[in-house]
């Protein structure tokens, strides 16, 4: 079985309904969305995918295309992880606010004007 068939397979999903009834929280690491294409199923039989791009790295048009795959398969995109980026020297946050509930382990991660971003509010030609 190739692992395109395993995570689109019946025993996958299985597995993976099991594991949620037993955990709170189930992560899967997966393989990068746009060279391989594996793990797209995966998106369709968990609760959504949180897309994870290196600043400064990814084009905004791979941005859109991973947030369009998704979308194609009818998955869920949780959120976004920008990675590598580098601190200020004010360590300023732009855009963005983080809250940590109380008897929480997930941050809370928001657009500061309540809007959730689409993948039409990528911009092609730039990267992220």
């Amino acid at each position: 079985m190739n692992p395109s068939q395993l995570m689109n397979s019946d025993a996958m999903a299985a597995t993976l309904f099991a594991l949620g009834g037993s955990y709170d929280m189930v992560v899967i690491d997966s393989a990068p969305l746009l060279p391989v294409a594996d793990t797209l199923p995966l998106t369709r039989i968990t609760d959504g995918a949180v897309i994870v791009t290196k600043f400064n790295s990814t084009k905004r048009g791979q941005l859109q295309s991973a947030l369009q795959v998704v979308e194609a398969v009818n998955g869920s995109v949780l959120g976004l992880v920008i990675n590598r980026v580098k601190k200020s020297k004010r360590e300023k946050h732009y855009g963005y606010e983080s809250r940590i509930e109380p008897n929480s382990l997930v941050a809370d991660f928001r657009p500061r004007s309540g809007r959730q971003p689409q993948a039409a509010d990528v911009n092609a030609n730039r990267s992220v």
